[in-house]
């Protein structure tokens, strides 16, 4: 592809068909119910991130952080704001292949852990796009991605 050519395919094949969007738009977000949540956190393991401030066993056992969570994932899916403080990730470096040599930084690939919270926004946000995107047949006819739900 190119600069000039916006329209070009990558290796030669052909170009995609493009059809024209219905008349829907998604302008918000649906509010989550505290069953949604739990139903949420159910699919979770118990791994946790250093940056947590409860690790995640508890927040699943407790039906009070499930009301919690509903409260800060409504809040944050009506003002379309995602909070600071889970803006965050602790970033380790970790070796591409045992082989490398570990003295070249280009030998590394970055892991990001994230806060359980904003894995549990990100999560609410990637299910309702694609139950919107799926439900006004806006996927590509040939989408090889399988539905995450």
């Amino acid at each position: 592809m190119t600069k000039s050519d916006p329209y070009a395919t990558a290796a030669g094949s052909a170009a995609p068909v493009v059809l024209h969007p219905p008349d829907c738009r998604m302008s918000s977000f649906k509010p989550v119910t505290v069953q949604d949540i739990s139903r949420t956190l159910g699919c979770y393991p118990n791994k946790q991130c250093a940056i947590d401030p409860v690790p995640t066993q508890l927040v699943k056992s407790l039906p009070v952080f499930s009301e919690i969570l509903t409260k800060l994932v409504n809040a944050s899916l009506s003002t379309s704001r995602f909070p600071a403080t889970h803006k965050h990730a602790l970033v380790t470096p970790v070796l591409k292949k045992t082989s490398m040599d570990p003295a070249q930084l280009t030998n590394y690939r970055p892991i990001s852990n994230l806060s359980f919270v904003s894995k549990l926004l990100e999560r609410t946000v990637a299910s309702q796009t694609s139950a919107y995107l799926n439900d006004n047949k806006l996927f590509p006819p040939l989408q090889s991605a399988e539905d995450s739900e």
